[in-house]
């Protein structure tokens, strides 16, 4: 063991066994995620202070005021630097926010507010996010951070067939990723049809309409008994017909139509969810509102919109986004009927397994959610009125 007196961070250990769990005091990693690229930084607290006037000594202290305006400082600063190409195109941060850490036994732990902490493992944690509607070709990084401190820092690139390994140096600073994903395809929204019986069918409709004018022509202006008898009996089929086939008798059927089984509400029902997870790959609250536009009624839009940001949506410990990877089928405890013909309330429940990564730490999170949802007919889709998020948890705990 070769130890570092000054700072025994810089403490180095021969035995690969007892290497400590962050070898690099500065690590940046690119996350490609279907809505959104991150570019995020991991740097220690003593290699970040002098880019961004802080004296920090081993040893000190560090207040809860402190470690936020650190964290302001640091968010600040990598905004703004190592800039990030996207597409060939120079891009900027929509959101940057920074985290202080701490590095123990357990990996890097988000410190609490309220919280003092000690210089000696703290770390800063920053999060770039730049939203995009698509998967990107190629993004480009170039770190120009560089010190007598930052000689070398570790990138790691994170997409579906990842993570890939890497490192920049003053001497080649770029840090790329190119897409070579054979078999992604981007997930969107589907609308939920509507399955009734044929409401109309126009060809039909006219040809029995015509049978039954000329039919009322001959009964009233033929002049054989014979003709009027036989021209009497094909109009009494043809009105009928034609009333069918113009599609009054479904019509009215459906105005009075009954919620749908519980085994077609539970299909609707997972349908709806898989699009409500969908919706939730969209980074800023606004794009998640525009996605549901397709799956939601416009009266309910808005209230629904705020549920979905309060009770379903899932996050990291580092705040980005995590994607559901498994749902489970849902269970329906209840099902009403609504004023609403052929609409539905039920009051259900459905497991969820999401996945998340950031700042090279991949979180899996098992979710039961358990919610009031309303859902009608409109222009021949199911479309949601209502969501209540009654309960959100691990199913373990």
């Amino acid at each position: 063991m070769k130890i570092h007196w000054a700072d025994p961070w810089y403490s180095r250990f021969s035995a690969k066994n007892l290497n400590r769990k962050n070898q690099d005091g500065t690590s940046t990693f690119l996350y490609i995620e279907p809505r959104e690229v991150r570019h995020e930084t991991l740097i220690r607290l003593h290699e970040l202070a002098p880019w961004i006037d802080e004296t920090v000594g081993v040893g000190d202290k560090l207040s809860p005021q402190h470690g936020a305006k650190i964290t302001k400082r640091a968010a600040k600063l990598l905004s703004s630097r190592n800039a990030v190409s996207i597409d060939g195109k120079p891009a900027q941060p929509a959101i940057a926010t920074a985290e202080l850490l701490t590095l123990t036994s357990k990996g890097f732990q988000v410190v609490e507010p309220g919280k003092e902490v000690s210089s000696n493992n703290a770390f800063v944690g920053a999060i770039l996010s730049f939203p995009l509607a698509d998967l990107p070709e190629h993004v480009t990084v170039t770190w120009d951070m560089f010190d007598e401190k930052i000689s070398r820092v570790a990138t790691i690139s994170n997409d579906v067939a990842g993570p890939f390994f890497g490192a920049v140096t003053p001497v080649d600073p770029k840090f790329h990723w190119q897409n070579h994903l054979l078999k992604y395809k981007r997930k969107s929204v589907s609308q939920i049809p509507v399955v009734r019986p044929e409401e109309s069918r126009p060809g039909l409709a006219w040809a029995t309409g015509i049978i039954s004018a000329v039919s009322l022509l001959l009964v009233l202006a033929g002049t054989g008994k014979v003709l009027k008898r036989v021209s009497l009996a094909v109009l009494i089929f043809a009105v009928p017909a034609t009333v069918y086939f113009s599609g009054s008798f479904t019509a009215l059927a459906w105005r009075n139509a009954s919620p749908p089984d519980p085994q077609t509400a539970a299909g609707i029902l997972r349908s709806m969810i898989e699009n409500l997870n969908t919706v939730n790959l969209e980074t800023t609250p606004t794009a998640r509102k525009a996605e549901l536009t397709p799956i939601v009624t416009a009266a309910s839009l808005d209230d629904i919109a705020a549920e979905i940001e309060r009770g379903l949506t899932i996050r990291t410990p580092g705040g980005s986004l995590a994607a559901a990877t498994d749902i489970g089928s849902p269970e329906l405890e209840r099902l009403d009927p609504i004023s609403e013909p052929g609409g539905f309330q039920t009051l259900v429940k459905w497991s969820v397994q999401a996945e998340g990564g950031h700042w090279g730490h991949a979180h899996i999170r098992a979710v039961t959610f358990r919610a009031l949802i309303e859902i009608v007919p409109e222009a021949g889709q199911w479309k949601l009125n209502g969501l209540t998020v009654i309960e959100a948890r691990d199913p373990n705990a």
